[in-house]
């Protein structure tokens, strides 16, 4: 029986990203990794790879993105770099510029108005999408690890190491959609869905929602779907929030308590832990001047008319 003839590597690339590969877009991190892997192994399934025997590794990856996929129709080329292109993207894919994004930025996941858009609570339509991702160290440090457990030597781990993913900046254009990028030291949980996008768990994002209403429609539009979806997603939020700051449980435990008349076992903790706090950053609306209606059983200043209601005035908190 005739052997079926070897496959270039080029060829083997390019049949694993249309037909195997589930995602539109791709890293030059991701596909460094799967070119080396083809590479070493010279094999794609059953198929054999034609590799030269002084063939190197890098010259030929450069080759491959600057001079053979690059110029590929099915596929567009991003982002020119000393190491490659830094990324790809399928032609003529059917897929949003959410779904295109986040095969290019590990552990970063949607958040804010952007989030709530997904979990369909908000009728607002985002300007930007908005993601949240580690600090970069952090970020750095958590692709560094993936890199570590590879089985490879210390000067193959260095080579890896230089087509790092790129840390995306804010209010840069990617699909022709703007991203709003936050870093943080205190990433949240989050879900992945199949397409590959990411979005924070709906407790925390309605803790962050709390925290940071100016990126999620205003206080006033966070408010109403507090009341309109709090209370059926209540037990989330209230784990979220245990979890968090203890700002974040006094605003949250007073929106349950006192506004969604809720009296849960959560809400009596929260509010134990807030119990004599003093400060004038305690106040209900982040960022917004401390004012002298408090409520008592929450220490906390209702710097806002939405919830002045349910405080009295106050000469002094402490």
């Amino acid at each position: 029986m005739k052997k079926a003839p070897k496959l270039s590597l080029n060829n083997a690339m390019i049949i694993w990203f249309l037909d195997e590969y589930k995602y539109g877009s791709i890293n030059r991190f991701d596909l460094f990794l799967k070119f080396r892997e083809l590479f070493l192994s010279k094999k794609i399934g059953n198929q054999q790879i034609s590799i030269h025997g002084n063939t190197d590794l890098e010259l030929a990856f450069k080759r491959f993105t600057y001079e053979y996929l690059a110029e590929e129709p099915f596929m567009n080329a991003y982002a020119p770099h000393a190491t490659g292109y830094g990324y790809f993207v399928k032609n003529k894919n059917k897929l949003t510029p959410v779904e295109l994004i986040f095969p290019l930025f590990p552990h970063a996941y949607l958040t804010y108005l952007s989030a709530m858009r997904h979990y369909s609570i908000t009728d607002r339509i985002p300007k930007q999408i908005q993601i949240e991702l580690p600090s970069r160290t952090q970020w750095k440090a958590k692709i560094i690890e993936v890199v570590n457990q590879i089985d490879a030597s210390i000067d193959d781990k260095e080579i890896i190491l230089k087509y790092l993913p790129r840390y995306p900046k804010n209010n840069d254009v990617y699909f022709k959609k703007r991203l709003l990028v936050s870093s943080t030291n205190s990433p949240k949980p989050y879900i992945q869905l199949d397409n590959g996008v990411r979005v924070i768990e709906i407790g925390n994002l309605f803790v962050e929602m709390i925290n940071n209403p100016k990126e999620c429609g205003g206080i006033e539009h966070v408010m109403d779907i507090f009341r309109e979806y709090g209370v059926a997603f209540k037990k989330k939020i209230y784990k979220a929030a245990l979890e968090s700051s203890l700002i974040s449980q006094a605003r949250i435990g007073l929106i349950f308590e006192q506004i969604l008349e809720q009296n849960d076992p959560e809400i009596i903790k929260m509010k134990n832990r807030n119990k004599d706090l003093r400060g004038s950053s305690r106040v209900f609306l982040a960022g917004e001047d401390f004012s002298n209606i408090v409520n008592v059983e929450w220490c906390l200043s209702l710097n806002h008319s939405c919830v002045e209601p349910y405080g009295i005035e106050f000469n002094s908190m402490g």
